[in-house]
């Protein structure tokens, strides 16, 4: 049985409360289009959720990070926090206890927020590959460059951050 205070569910039984609803083609297409939820292991993936939130547009993004009392912070999906670049005066629990990817002019940093009133941002994935190139292929989600020097092969983490150098090239070089 689910008890919601001011008309909300704690995340706890939110999450339980959605494992029960049957998918919507919504939630579905997401999930095969391997849409999941934003957390970051370390600063390789910082980095890319942060430059990814950039280059869409948004102010900030929830983490799946939140506080409480027994555990202190955990992510949503039972993992240990392991990085934590907290904003100025942050973590102040008067904000609320649920943390969110603020994206300012000083750079990207967490920040409490109430859980209630955050919303999910769904980053909405386009794909396109650079006009009049060659050795481009586009896939179902990703353009993908063929390399033929194999000096330029990257892998890994560092991969995802060549991907990006070409992407910022491509777009504003």
């Amino acid at each position: 049985m689910f008890v919601s205070v001011n008309g909300h569910y704690t995340f706890a039984e939110g999450k339980q409360l959605c494992s029960t609803l049957p998918k919507n083609a919504a939630y579905s297409a997401s999930e095969n289009a391997y849409g999941q939820l934003a957390q970051a292991d370390d600063l390789f993936e910082w980095s890319f959720l942060t430059s990814n939130a950039i280059q869409n547009g948004y102010e900030q993004f929830y983490m799946g990070v939140e506080f409480n009392e027994t555990s202190g912070f955990v992510r949503t999906d039972g993992v240990r926090v392991r990085l934590a670049p907290w904003g100025d005066g942050e973590p102040n629990l008067k904000n609320g206890n649920c943390v969110v990817t603020k994206l300012d002019i000083e750079g990207p940093a967490w920040y409490m927020a109430p859980c209630t009133k955050q919303p999910m941002a769904e980053l909405e994935h386009e794909v396109l590959c650079p006009k009049g190139k060659e050795n481009w292929i586009l896939g179902e989600t990703h353009c993908y460059y063929l390399v033929t020097n194999t000096t330029l092969i990257s892998s890994g983490y560092k991969a995802d951050h060549d991907c990006f150098k070409v992407y910022i090239r491509f777009h504003f070089g």
